[in-house]
């Protein structure tokens, strides 16, 4: 074994002793200097610098910290890192010189090119007073990782992005960048299917759209006051789609420790970027037909055969249908609106019901589209239909439902089409109902066949009695109008051959009385235009046909 340390036998003066005692001549160990880079840093992180010396035993002082200065040179991997000045953020290349208790003011910083998923190894030579070490750092890059939470939604709800960084096999990295912003977040892919919502937990907004700027990487905790949200609010997807997001993130360049955070950040020198996405599915549209109170429209009459139309009327009526999906508008979503008869209604009792062409017509105001009884239309920007309903001239309850031509969902509102105010004819000494279902040669099926205006029920009863004090006469009172007005299908076919019993303003008397005897039709003729009554007489065979405004 070879000793560092030599010991040699001495003679002393011998006036001072005859004792020998060993010493020891200390052989120098070169002074040296240390340089430590760490092991690994990430892409856009630095490395405090620092270079110690070493001088052991009693050798000869060959380097001095404060005397000496030191050059740190970047010898491989220059693309990846430069020095900088941590106080005025100066990028200084790839060498500095500076005495070693100056290095504090500077750090390399891996702040260039982002290097590959293997990463990239940066080499510095510090050099001082002919003394020389090499030391290396791998520089690795990192990532963006956005997710979604939930994972998937359904239209008209919404989902909660978490932006992370993580390293090249996809582990957590967690960088200390609270205080710098991403450079945009955008949708890739499916944008169609909604928006992207940056803003303060508390609910306000600060920017909406496509692609996002400026978002502050503090939304990478859910609980901080940033959300950055993906709200399914546009198009709903045949079955499921995925919406695919890209966060980049340009313009921070280096952090480390100990760079104080305000003079944070420098300029970038590369981009990082990272993807995710969110799967939309198809929900089940909800669908609200709203039909304005009172719900209660005039029949359609046809010009010139109704027998007179007393007061204002309106046979048309808005009807609004709204499709949403979660409370988000359903764009471009088909619906079909059809109107049915209720039966019985309206003084019809019979079946069939009327075919769906003498159902009344739709009309959607916004394309112009009609439809007899049934329409098939589609929702606007706001997902809405705007319809005009023209009453048909039966009057009656009419079922209104729309719904979905494509899923389950539907909607019904009920409308009544009548005339309003029509009262029943009562029984009397002087006059007797006839045609009514069941009497002998009656094929009409409605059990209500004598309503009218008030005018005409009040001067049917003064000239049923005023020509039975006159002539004996026991009127037989034939039909006037259904309870609710409208066509009177005394064939029970849906047909018109009563077309003028509609609004209660015309009766039918037959020739004969109820003893059978025939009616001197000049004299009922005169009394009906008379000044006390000023009605219209017709004979129409066996019966008159009297019309009282």
């Amino acid at each position: 074994m070879i000793s560092l340390l030599r010991s040699e036998r001495q003679h002393t003066n011998r006036a001072h002793s005859e004792t020998h005692f060993p010493f020891f001549i200390s052989r120098p160990i070169p002074p040296g200097l240390n340089l430590s880079l760490g092991g690994n840093i990430f892409f856009e992180e630095g490395v405090p610098l620092g270079v110690r010396g070493r001088n052991e035993l009693c050798a000869s002082t060959q380097w001095d910290a404060a005397l000496h200065p030191v050059t740190l040179r970047i010898l491989a991997g220059e693309e990846y890192a430069t020095f900088r000045n941590v106080f005025t953020r100066e990028r200084l290349g790839t060498s500095i010189t500076s005495l070693a208790r100056d290095l504090g003011s500077f750090a390399l910083a891996a702040d260039g090119k982002l290097p590959d998923s293997g990463g990239a190894v940066v080499v510095v030579q510090a050099e001082s007073n002919g003394l020389i070490v090499i030391a290396s750092v791998r520089v690795k890059p990192y990532y963006f990782r956005i997710s979604a939470e939930p994972s998937t939604i359904a239209v008209g709800e919404e989902a909660l992005l978490r932006i992370k960084t993580v390293d090249a096999q996809g582990n957590p990295y967690e960088r200390p960048f609270n205080l710098s912003p991403v450079g945009y977040v955008g949708i890739v892919e499916g944008g169609v299917y909604g928006t992207l919502v940056y803003g303060y937990a508390s609910g306000s907004e600060i920017e909406r759209g496509d692609t996002l700027h400026n978002i502050e990487t503090d939304v990478t905790a859910f609980e901080s006051g940033f959300q950055l949200k993906f709200l399914a609010n546009e198009q709903s997807p045949t079955d499921s789609a995925e919406v695919r997001f890209v966060v980049v993130k340009t313009g921070e360049g280096s952090s480390w420790y100990p760079i104080p955070p305000e003079l944070y950040p420098f300029d970038a020198r590369d981009t990082v970027r990272g993807i995710g996405g969110v799967v939309v599915t198809k929900s089940a549209a909800t669908i609200a037909l709203d039909i304005p109170t009172p719900k209660e429209i005039w029949p359609t009459l046809p010009a010139g055969r109704s027998g007179g139309n007393p007061g204002k009327r309106n046979v048309k009526e808005r009807i609004t249908v709204t499709a949403a999906r979660g409370g988000v508008p359903a764009i471009n979503y088909e619906v079909e609106i059809s109107a049915t008869m209720v039966l019985p209604s309206g003084g019809h009792e019979h079946t069939p019901p009327p075919p769906q062409a003498l159902l009344g017509e739709l009309k959607d105001i916004r394309t112009g589209r009609k439809g007899k009884g049934t329409l098939k239309t589609e929702t606007d920007t706001e997902g809405k239909i705007v319809l005009e309903y023209t009453a048909p001239e039966f009057s009656g309850k009419f079922e209104v439902t729309a719904k979905s031509t494509t899923e389950q969902g539907e909607d019904k509102d009920e409308l009544t089409v009548k005339v309003p105010e029509l009262q029943p004819l009562p029984a009397g000494q002087h006059y007797r109902l006839i045609g009514l279902f069941g009497e002998p040669g009656v094929i009409s099926e409605h059990r209500k066949n004598h309503f009218g205006t008030e005018t005409l029920i009040a001067k049917v009863r003064t000239l049923a009695n005023a020509v039975y004090q006159d002539s004996a006469y026991v009127l037989r009172i034939n039909d006037i109008s259904l309870p609710w007005g409208g066509v009177f299908d005394i064939e029970n076919n849906w047909s018109t051959p009563h077309s003028r019993h509609r609004v209660g303003i015309n009766v039918d008397i037959d020739d004969l009385d109820a003893n059978g005897k025939r009616i001197d039709a000049e004299y009922l003729e005169r009394l009906v235009r008379s000044k006390t009554f000023q009605g219209r007489f017709f004979s129409e065979g066996t019966h008159f046909h009297l019309t009282f405004r």
